[in-house]
């Protein structure tokens, strides 16, 4: 009996070392505690010994100085086990520093360096660096349209017709939009990136539906594993055979397209539900 409880205590005490935010991530950032984020910034040689799980707590540190309520489980349990961390739920962005921002900039970058595939929030630290498909992987529907988006939202470029995509942006300290963003500010190897992310969400998503499928489907039923992305009005005005109605209503759709906006709306819903647990 008393081996067993021996060897329990040893479990318990291994899960604990190992899991996010336990005692090994604890020391790694033990002396981080006391760090005036506001005012020194941090050197690259003081991430370079961190791993992911660090410098994912790392940053939360910086946010949470500030009250910042985080929903990843793992920032959310370790500053919880801080004393000094207050939640505020009115935290916004602004409340950053220059000097935290810069930071934080650094330590997304290392980041991102770590990540076996491109991960949202990562595109920054590519900005001139060529993207292959290999190091893009797979992702969610969701975070597919968050990195097509991101290299755009690094300029400024604002998501009006998307309202879920514009909030996830302005969500981001580095997020600065613009009411003049041009298509043009992008550099010609962002431009190469958009296209591999674009060819390789392609691939991934084999039956799903791509907008310019549209008409293939007037008259069937689009199913969940078809459907790719939203159509924004901008997308189709590019096509000669789009001829806008002014008196459009809902009157106006057959039976089967009200079923496929149905399903295109389920999709947006679940777009949003699956961003809730990106962060950063």
């Amino acid at each position: 009996m008393l081996k067993a409880s021996k060897r329990f205590l040893a479990i318990g005490f291994i899960a604990l070392v190992l899991a996010p935010g336990g005692l090994m991530a604890q020391d790694a950032l033990e002396k981080w505690g006391t760090f005036d984020f506001q005012a020194t910034a941090i050197k690259p040689d003081q991430l370079k010994d961190l791993t992911l799980e660090d410098l994912k707590l790392l940053r939360g540190l910086i946010f949470g100085k500030h009250g910042r309520v985080f929903k990843d489980p793992a920032i959310r349990q370790y500053l919880a086990a801080r004393d000094w961390y207050k939640p505020n739920p009115d935290f916004k962005n602004s409340m950053l520093t220059a000097v935290e921002r810069q930071s934080l900039d650094l330590i997304r970058d290392a980041e991102a360096a770590q990540h076996d595939q491109v991960q949202p929030g990562d595109l920054r630290h590519y900005r001139t660096k060529l993207l292959t498909r290999k190091k893009l992987g797979t992702h969610s529907n969701a975070e597919w349209i968050v990195l097509r988006a991101e290299l755009e939202a690094i300029h400024g470029k604002r998501f009006e017709n998307d309202p879920w995509l514009q909030q996830y942006f302005d969500e981001r300290y580095w997020y600065q939009p613009s009411e003049k963003y041009d298509p043009k500010l992008l550099s010609e190897l962002e431009r190469k990136n958009l296209q591999t992310i674009a060819a390789a969400q392609k691939l991934q998503r084999r039956l799903r539906l791509s907008p310019g499928d549209r008409e293939l489907f007037e008259n069937r039923r689009i199913s969940e594993l078809m459907f790719k992305e939203p159509w924004l009005q901008k997308y189709f005005s590019s096509f000669d055979w789009y001829k806008p109605d002014p008196e459009f209503t809902e009157n106006s759709l057959n039976a089967i397209e009200k079923r496929n906006i149905a399903t295109i709306a389920a999709y947006e819903k679940k777009a949003v539900s699956e961003m809730d647990v990106i962060e950063g």
